[in-house]
């Protein structure tokens, strides 16, 4: 006997970031492609500090924003001093902004 349901069944999951609320920028790019193409190189060219961060492209009025995320702040910070070592400039953000 099977049981009929009514309504759309709702699936949820609980984020894992785990206080990994933090990230880096490394620029804004007036095209999503280019945006995409610097955060995959930049994790290439940094596997050892950005290996555990997501890239994500965020569209705003000005541009694509190119961040690593799901960093603790001092993966963040170490990632970003890497990465201005190395001439690339980057801000981190945290869970306000």
């Amino acid at each position: 006997e099977s049981a009929e349901r009514d309504g759309p069944i709702v699936v949820t999951r609980i984020s894992t970031s785990g206080g990994q609320l933090w990230g880096v920028n490394i620029g804004r790019y007036s095209t999503r492609y280019r945006a995409e193409q610097v955060l995959l190189r930049t994790a290439l060219s940094d596997i050892g500090a950005l290996g555990e961060a997501l890239r994500k492209v965020v569209q705003t009025s000005r541009g694509f924003e190119a961040n690593f995320v799901g960093m603790t702040r001092e993966a963040a910070d170490l990632a970003c001093r890497r990465l201005t070592a190395r001439g690339v400039s980057c801000e981190t953000f945290g869970p306000a902004g």
